[in-house]
């Protein structure tokens, strides 16, 4: 009867000394910065958003490589003012004077994005302001807004025309041709 006390306390002890291997291991390879969250490799000057880590991998903007890997181990947490200085540009080029998929008011308009105001880091956004002064998010925590697309202008001249007509032709939407989507598509009243 005692051996198997003694078992009872070996496996006890066993199984205290894994759950704290377990623990030391987690926490040398647990993430300084947040997850979700920007990293900044300084060797480099690169910054990229990591979406997840699990079962020892980084997931991040289209790669996967290992938390272990040395390149990963050089990250650091950028500053706001870093990321800030890394997303506005990017912003400023792909959306200043368009429309942006992200807002859509009550009266069924959407505004055109026009000045910077803002990074909000407590939320991981950028501001700006629309040219109808309404406030717009082109960027999110880690997603950009899509673009809506402008209106093309119907055609003026015969050449216009003659390819307006090749593109419905050619516009098919699951094997029945809607004139009414394809027309959606042109300034026409």
């Amino acid at each position: 009867m005692d051996e198997f006390k003694n078992m009872d306390k070996l496996k006890d002890e066993l199984f205290e000394a894994i759950d704290k291997i377990c623990k030391d291991y987690e926490s040398k390879h647990e993430p300084e910065f947040k997850v979700p969250g920007w990293h900044y490799h300084p060797d480099n000057d690169e910054m990229f958003y990591v979406y997840k880590i699990e079962n020892g991998h980084v997931y991040a903007e289209g790669i996967i490589f290992d938390i272990d890997s040395p390149y990963y181990k050089h990250c650091i947490t950028p500053s706001p003012e870093k990321i800030e200085s890394y997303l506005k540009p990017i912003c400023d080029k792909k959306y200043v004077g368009k429309r942006i998929l992200v807002q859509t008011f009550k009266d069924g308009t959407s505004d055109i994005v026009n000045e910077f105001l803002s990074y909000e880091p407590e939320e991981d956004t950028i501001r700006y302001q629309g040219i109808k002064n309404y406030i717009l998010y082109p960027y999110k925590q880690g997603k950009f807004a899509s673009i809506i697309p402008g209106k093309k202008k119907p055609p003026e001249t015969r050449e216009e025309f003659e390819k307006f007509l090749v593109d419905y032709n050619e516009y098919d939407d699951n094997n029945y041709r809607d004139h009414y989507k394809f027309l959606d598509q042109y300034e026409i009243q």
